[in-house]
């Protein structure tokens, strides 16, 4: 937003340029989360930490424990959208 702001100076609250404002901040946003993963991806390869893979447990405790929280919140959630 701050090179937006430099670049258009005044104008930068004009209506025609509401759009560019909202691309400049999504695609700031996706740079930085892609950025933010990789450097978060080359320390785990670098530590030796394993491959990306999925892994997650049903069996555990934790999780069964979160999914019977869950579970009920999520049908009532989606519930009263039908209703609507």
């Amino acid at each position: 937003m701050g090179f937006l702001a430099l670049q258009l100076g005044n104008q930068i609250s004009v209506p025609q340029y509401l759009q560019l404002g909202g691309w400049v901040l999504a695609g700031g946003t996706l740079v930085g989360a892609v950025l933010q993963w990789f450097v978060q991806f080359l320390v785990q390869r670098r530590e030796g930490m394993g491959k990306l893979r999925l892994r997650f447990d049903f069996d555990s405790s934790g999780v069964r424990e979160a999914i019977a929280i869950i579970a009920p919140a999520t049908l009532s959630s989606s519930m009263t959208q039908i209703n609507i």
